[in-house]
């Protein structure tokens, strides 16, 4: 998102970010969902937390067949994304 896409979000009494539908739509973010927070460079990133499902749908290995130990690395790699 560009400068000039900014847009102006609330913070509640208790701290509560309160996002606009087209953030949420634009970055993934679903109601009820997780999300990762974090400070990077005094700048608040919030990004939604990737469940099974979402890792799953996410094209990762070309439509080629692949070895037992390339099937095992992507599993690593999904069960990793799957602890942030």
């Amino acid at each position: 998102m560009t400068q000039s896409d900014a847009v102006e979000v609330t913070v509640g009494k208790k701290g509560e970010i309160y996002t606009t539908q087209e953030l949420r739509d634009k970055s993934g973010i679903t109601p009820g969902g997780k999300v990762i927070a974090t400070v990077v460079d005094g700048k608040l990133l919030i990004e939604p937390k990737k469940d099974a499902l979402s890792l799953l749908r996410t094209p990762r290995i070309g439509g080629r067949a692949i070895t037992m130990k390339e099937l095992r690395e992507h599993r690593e790699e999904l069960a990793k994304e799957l602890e942030r």
